[in-house]
């Protein structure tokens, strides 16, 4: 409640204020004067339990001056609503210039708050076009344990709020640190952040993030090199000669005929990575100790798919060939100096061919498919 309160050139130092009944001068509820003057405009809070319930009362207030001399009793006539306790408020409705009645505006369900206070975001939808933000929102609120609705108040907003979404694109090599300051090493369509934009409201930016990982490991067989990633782009390397590009290496695999030190180049939707670089010993084929030390090569290798075992004696006994992961793709039993071997189930990749002759003993070789 606000009052113009006034006297003839005398300060005024407290007042008083009672309801319905007057129990005399001096008797009432107090309230301080903050700085006493002869002509004040003072506001002060009347509690709810002042008053005998909801409805129509007479609020009476009176002033006392510096010497000790009351003022006339003033008389104000207000309406009292309902007591609302904060705790229990559920609901808020509100509406911009005409009323549709209790209940019937556009309302928002209200969450449990420590401090009963809220923060209520009214959709830019539902603001009308000629609105601006020095007029006013109207409100009122309902409890959980009555049906009826508080008085209606009003408030000026200071500003209109429109959320800003997009989608931030990124295409990464291995890794990216993000806006959010997480460093993501996997596909990610789901992390969010929220900036303040240039109207100081939300802007929310979804991440579309596409990471290409490099896999740059190579299995090496006796003077062949192949890389395990699949499905990119490879070129190989003489690590010696200051990691010179091999002219016409572009395959998954390279079979050197030079010792050496060789690392492959792997290149994948705009991204980069090199091997390590791995040694070759190469021994000569025609050398006598290799026709020893093997009873079979594998012809051509690398190759195609089709090639030929060929013994260094008549084999007798059973030959498998295999993928790396174990699995069984041929097995036959021969007796000869040569086999040609001619299967469509050959991908590129590389594979492992065992041979177990009569008298158990077992060799292995790989080859590689391009």
């Amino acid at each position: 409640m606000a009052s113009m309160l006034n006297t003839n050139s005398q300060n005024l130092v407290r007042g008083e204020y009672f309801t319905n009944t007057d129990p005399g001068y001096g008797l009432a509820t107090n309230f301080a004067i903050a700085s006493p003057d002869s002509d004040i405009t003072q506001s002060f809070n009347i509690p709810y339990s002042s008053f005998s319930g909801p409805g129509y009362h007479n609020v009476f207030f009176r002033v006392l001056d510096e010497n000790g001399r009351w003022s006339q009793t003033s008389r104000r006539f207000v309406e009292v609503g309902e007591n609302t306790n904060p705790d229990g408020i559920v609901e808020v409705e509100y509406f911009f210039d005409t009323d549709d009645e209790f209940g019937n505006n556009a309302s928002i369900t209200l969450t449990e708050s420590a401090d009963s206070t809220w923060i209520i975001n009214i959709p830019a939808s539902e603001v009308p076009v000629s609105w601006t933000s020095s007029d006013v929102v109207y409100l009122r609120v309902k409890q959980n344990t009555d049906s009826k609705w508080s008085h209606t108040t009003n408030t000026t907003i200071d500003s209109v709020c429109t959320v800003d979404s997009t989608t931030d694109v990124i295409s990464a090599c291995n890794q990216y640190t993000w806006i959010d300051g997480i460093t993501y090493t996997a596909d990610n369509a789901t992390a969010t952040h929220i900036l303040s934009n240039i109207g100081g409201c939300d802007s929310v930016i979804t991440l579309d993030l596409n990471i290409t990982s490099l896999d740059v490991s190579v299995l090496s067989s006796e003077n062949i090199l192949s890389a395990n990633a699949a499905g990119v782009s490879y070129q190989w390397l003489d690590c010696t000669n200051g990691f010179a590009i091999i002219t016409n290496a572009t395959d998954q695999s390279f079979t050197s005929n030079v010792n050496g030190d060789f690392a492959v180049l792997l290149s994948a939707n705009g991204c980069q990575d090199t091997s390590t670089c791995i040694s070759i010993l190469v021994e000569s084929l025609d050398s006598p100790e290799l026709t020893q030390n093997k009873s079979f090569q594998v012809l051509p290798n690398p190759n195609n798919g089709q090639f030929e075992l060929k013994f260094n004696k008549q084999f007798e006994g059973i030959i498998s060939v295999y993928e790396l992961s174990g699995k069984l793709l041929i097995q036959q039993n021969i007796s000869t100096n040569s086999q040609i071997i001619n299967n469509s189930i050959f991908s590129p990749g590389i594979y492992l061919v065992r041979t177990i002759d009569i008298s158990g003993n077992t060799e292995h070789q790989m080859f590689v498919v391009n």
